[in-house]
């Protein structure tokens, strides 16, 4: 790539103990894109790896300019180490690949056909995962159920592979949030889209860091971030535990009055437990959109880079070094 001259794509890539996949992914994006009209770059953001994922993205970019990098002082995320990708991609457009191989890099070229062709979101539908867990299969089915009826985002694939057109690149900048769905928030952007189905890949090395624990974080923060459905739920439910209770007490006092036994002491207690439980259902609920209020009022930089490769720029959108 020539001095001053900005690459047709750039491929963000987030890492975290890739080290022995991403040569070959490296490879491969080379063998893909070196028929392509336009330049490409390489940005992998190393989410705090423990195997030397750091060590192999220098040694890729020592020996290739187009390949950048930079590595993050602690475990930020996969969705905030793609949008610090995003923040230095100088690509007219941007494609988002998991480091595992799994997202074939040989399916760019189509994608850019379909960027060519007009649209500004291009997203890949897995159309299968071989070897997939069932528990696994059934938990991103919930998942996108919940994000497309509940969730705002009516347009969400079950693929995160995708490419984006610079404007929406740039749209993506204005976005400060700390709890960060990503794929959620394109969907919930908008902008013409396109999609491109495809089979999943198996892990070519190593074992997924995707752990239960943080898939269930992506879910809260993915219905909490783009939907008001829970405070409606819990306003609704308010009030029909008023109109309960309005009912039930004047079924008290009429038995009260007409000398009629009352109910059990021991459904009494139920119902007081059922109602305390609930209540302090709600107030956790609301406490944690407060917590996300607090986050963000603290104006915290979303992730600190700990080492970047030689060439890659200052961050452009206030991410600070430490």
């Amino acid at each position: 790539m020539s001095s001053g001259q900005l690459p047709l794509i750039s491929i963000v890539c987030a890492a975290r103990n890739e080290a022995s996949n991403l040569e070959e992914l490296y490879k491969r994006i080379a063998q893909t894109l070196q028929a392509e009209d336009g330049d490409w770059e390489l940005i992998v953001v190393d989410d705090h790896s423990t195997d030397g994922t750091f060590a192999v993205l220098s040694r890729i970019a020592a020996a290739d300019p187009r390949v950048r990098g930079v590595r993050f002082s602690r475990g930020f995320g996969s969705h905030v180490a793609m949008l610090c990708g995003l923040r230095r991609a100088r690509g007219q457009c941007a494609a988002l690949i998991a480091g595992d191989l799994q997202d074939p890099p040989e399916l760019l070229p189509k994608m850019l056909r379909a960027w060519r062709d007009g649209a500004q979101v291009v997203r890949t539908v897995r159309t299968g995962r071989p070897g997939e867990h069932v528990v696994t299969r059934l938990f991103s089915r919930a998942y996108l159920w919940l994000v497309r009826t509940i969730g705002g985002a009516p347009g969400m694939e079950s693929g995160t592979y995708l490419l984006l057109d610079r404007r929406v690149i740039d749209a993506l900048g204005l976005y400060r949030e700390q709890r960060l769905s990503l794929y959620v928030l394109i969907s919930w952007m908008g902008f013409r889209r396109a999609s491109i189905e495809y089979v999943q890949a198996p892990r070519l090395h190593g074992s997924s860091s995707w752990t239960f624990k943080k898939k269930a974080g992506l879910m809260k923060d993915s219905l909490m971030s783009h939907s008001f459905f829970a405070p409606r739920i819990l306003t609704a439910a308010g009030a029909l535990a008023t109109v309960g209770g309005i009912g039930y007490g004047v079924r008290l006092a009429a038995w009260s009055h007409l000398r009629l036994a009352g109910p059990d002491w021991r459904v009494l207690i139920s119902l007081a437990l059922a109602i305390g439980g609930a209540q302090m259902l709600m107030m956790g609920i609301l406490g944690e959109y407060l917590w996300s209020a607090v986050m963000d009022a603290r104006r915290r930089p979303q992730y600190l880079i700990e080492e970047s490769t030689p060439g890659d720029p200052d961050d452009r959108f206030g991410a600070a070094h430490p």
